[in-house]
């Protein structure tokens, strides 16, 4: 998959907008591109449990890729 200039990354059920207890921090989902591939930088920005113990895989969208 490669991405564009329109792509967007988000992880599902967070806006990526508030990090709890930390707002100087940005948590927003991030990517690069180069040529090994696309690299995604997802933060833990939202308490799941308690942070250790959630038994299933979040879910990354990826809107907009490369055609």
């Amino acid at each position: 998959m490669r991405a564009s200039d329109a792509t967007r990354i988000e992880v599902v059920g967070h806006a990526g907008r508030t990090l709890e207890y930390r707002d100087a921090v940005d948590p927003a989902p991030r990517w690069h591109q180069d040529e090994h591939g696309l690299h995604i930088s997802i933060m833990s920005a939202h308490r799941l449990y308690n942070m250790w113990d959630w038994p299933n895989p979040l879910v990354v969208k990826i809107s907009q890729p490369a055609a």
